[in-house]
């Protein structure tokens, strides 16, 4: 569960680290760049809060929205790298989603890892993975800042 939340947290750290590059390379301005940022909260916002991903996930288990969730993250992720300048839109469309699918799916972390533990060792359990996840995230902002200085 670490490692995922781990690579998720450096895809978005290093989406934002790279953003430069990906405006030279399409030529789009602050505007459209502000749109791959802000595409998330409006979907997130739509999708993730509607009845629909609530009914999956009392219909699903855990486990499976996490495979399907893990799965789908990983081919838009592949398919994000090969994405023409002249389909601006799709990268809009493929980075909405990857974080919408990334947060219903992480959202499912927690609850696994509080089932994994006895009732006396799980509060630690799921610090320790939220520490984690916290340290993790300001290790690969350091490490992406000394990437691009370098």
């Amino acid at each position: 569960m670490l490692i995922i939340t781990a690579v998720m947290v450096f895809d978005r750290y290093f989406t934002e680290a790279v953003m430069p590059l990906i405006e030279e390379e399409y030529g789009i301005d602050i505007k459209k760049t502000a749109l791959v940022d802000g595409l998330f909260a409006l979907g997130f916002t739509i999708l993730a809060i509607s009845p629909v991903f609530r009914y999956f996930g009392d219909w699903l288990s855990q486990k499976t929205i996490m495979c399907i969730g893990m799965t789908l993250w990983t081919l838009l992720t592949f398919t994000f790298c090969f994405v023409p300048k002249q389909w601006f839109w799709l990268i809009l469309l493929l980075r909405g989603l990857l974080d919408i699918i990334a947060d219903i799916f992480l959202s499912c972390a927690l609850p696994l890892i509080g089932h994994m533990f006895s009732v006396s060792n799980r509060r630690l359990a799921i610090f320790r993975f939220q520490l984690c996840s916290f340290l993790f995230s300001v290790y690969c902002f350091l490490l992406l800042v000394l990437i691009l200085l370098y």
